[in-house]
């Protein structure tokens, strides 16, 4: 029992200072931003900082640098300066403007130190450039217009080619973080940082992580700091050596918000240029986010899920674009904490309706805690990261469920569907209530939901795709060949009559234009069926 004792106070202790240090920052942050009480908020952010903060991070020792310039301690102000720029920080823009720091800009310090820091901002902004590596873009990609004019490859042989495909450049350093971005349309070209792991081989197919930060929602712009982002709003940084993983990390604002249909090709795109780039294992592709991205997780995973694997969300919001029936299409793994302002209740009854329909949704509380997880984070990324080792994307898959009131929104897999929300509701149509909360749970909700959606639920065994389909124009069904046997005829069954009943083959053209469009060497259509739905 004695043994137990020293370990139990530690803890105990460890808890205590924590708390301390957060109620000290959270009276310094009230003091600094609501009350204008810039000098007794320099007493307590100095304080709280003589203690190790639960989640350090620069920008609140830049809060602390303001009150301490304006307070007249520039050796303090100086001192936290010098810590910031050690801990990745190179961008004076974040305190130039603030006027709590006129004094210390006139002290004979200053222009060094600022000089001094946009030397390393030039080194950072060179050293994120992927042609310093080799990786800015795959030149083996000619090879397949090649091969797909060479008409001594037959189509199965190229075919074969397309799935086998191993031709990747390989980064002249590794451990490394570099910048791209995704062309939307003519206004939107979005950046975004890769991370590749030091033991990345590009001849072997490698896990890739996108995760998603929280904050787009209130950012009209995209963020200037080029590294506060992927470094200081991203948790997952220190998991991905362990686990070999490849991370995306979007630079996220309104613009690309996962309600806009520019945030769902934003996401697309970086997947598709990075797996044309990177040695991608197609079936390991994973999408995590926090807050505003736990909220973009729900809505990739019920509105546009064929890229990936698992969706694993963090404080977010479970309420968006797509349809609650379509989480029965991929796995979800959530937390909640028990204090988020989205509320605990109502994310959770909203996993169990989803449960309910057939979702394989994992849902877990994060005791005591509130919204902002970082200084929880061990409670929470392990667990994701040790899920992903064993997840994987399920394909071939003899079942989807599509539900949907949007014609952007119309695909997963290998069906696609062309809606008709107008049409009459059938009888056989799916309808049921979700009881739950508000988003902040002050207030019951009664929400009726599948009466005014497109509703398919598709089959597929042995050649035969039977399909129920209601408020639906069209059908597209996307051929493989690791689910269809060519020799044999293909027969579809719509509403339990047959519409369709021959044989099809590949479509030589059509087949490297969608290996081309989405690089995924396991999804890899060959042809496609579409079929009016009467």
């Amino acid at each position: 029992m004695k043994r137990l004792i020293l370990p139990f106070l530690l803890l105990l202790l460890m808890s205590t200072t924590a708390q301390t240090v957060n109620t000290l920052l959270d009276s310094a942050s009230l003091l600094h931003f609501k009350k204008k009480d810039y000098t007794a908020a320099a007493a307590l952010y100095k304080k709280a900082f003589q203690q190790p903060l639960p989640y350090p991070s620069y920008f609140t020792y830049l809060n602390g640098v303001a009150c301490f310039a304006y307070s007249g301690d520039h050796d303090l102000a100086f001192r936290y300066l010098d810590i910031c720029k050690k801990m990745g920080w190179v961008d004076i823009t974040d305190i130039n403007t603030d006027t709590l720091i006129v004094s210390l800009k006139a002290d004979k310090r200053w222009k060094p130190f600022e000089t001094s820091l946009n030397n390393e901002k030039d080194l950072f902004l060179k050293s994120i450039d992927p042609a310093l590596y080799g990786v800015q873009q795959n030149d083996h990609l000619k090879k397949i217009a090649t091969w797909q004019a060479d008409k001594s490859i037959p189509d199965d042989s190229l075919y074969t080619l397309l799935q086998q495909w191993s031709a990747y450049p390989v980064p002249g350093k590794k451990g490394r973080v570099v910048k791209y971005y995704t062309r939307i349309n003519d206004t939107l070209n979005i950046p975004y940082f890769l991370y590749i792991p030091t033991n990345y081989d590009a001849r072997k197919p490698n896990a890739l992580l996108v995760y998603i930060p929280g904050g787009w929602w209130a950012r009209p712009n995209l963020p200037k700091d080029e590294k506060k982002g992927y470094q200081f709003e991203n948790p997952t940084y220190p998991y991905l050596e362990d686990a070999n993983m490849i991370e995306i990390f979007p630079v996220v604002n309104r613009s690309v918000a996962l309600y806009t249909d520019e945030g769902y090709i934003n996401i697309e795109k970086a997947v598709i240029q990075t797996k044309k780039i990177f040695n991608i294992d197609d079936n390991k592709v994973f999408l995590a986010g926090f807050s505003d991205g736990g909220s973009s997780a729900y809505n990739i995973a019920t509105g546009n899920p064929t890229q990936f694997a698992k969706f694993y969300a963090i404080n977010g919001w479970p309420n968006g674009r797509g349809s609650f029936m379509n989480y029965t299409n991929r796995p979800v793994f959530s937390f909640s904490a028990e204090h988020d302002f989205y509320n605990n209740l109502s994310v959770k009854t909203r996993a169990a309706f989803a449960a309910k329909l057939g979702a394989n949704w994992l849902f877990r509380t994060v005791a005591g805690e509130d919204h902002f997880y970082y200084p929880y984070a061990k409670k929470v990324l392990p667990l994701i990261f040790r899920n992903m080792q064993t997840a994987s994307r399920p394909f071939p898959n003899n079942k989807i469920t599509w539900f949907t009131g949007s014609n952007f929104l119309s695909r997963c897999d290998w069906l696609q569907v062309q809606i008709d929300t107008l049409r009459k509701t059938s009888k056989e149509h799916f309808s049921d209530t979700l009881r739950s909360f508000d988003m902040d749970g002050t207030k019951k909700v009664a929400i009726e939901y599948g009466n005014d959606l497109s509703q398919t639920t598709a089959t597929f065994c042995s050649n035969t795709f039977t399909i129920d389909t209601y408020k639906t124009d069209s059908i597209t069904i996307y051929i493989s060949l690791m689910m269809v046997d060519l020799s044999q005829p293909v027969k579809v069954i719509i509403n339990g009559r047959e519409v369709y009943h021959q044989k099809t083959s590949i479509d030589r053209a059509f087949m490297v234009k969608q290996f081309l469009h989405y690089f995924d060497r396991t999804m890899l259509w060959v042809n496609k069926i579409s079929l009016s739905v009467n």
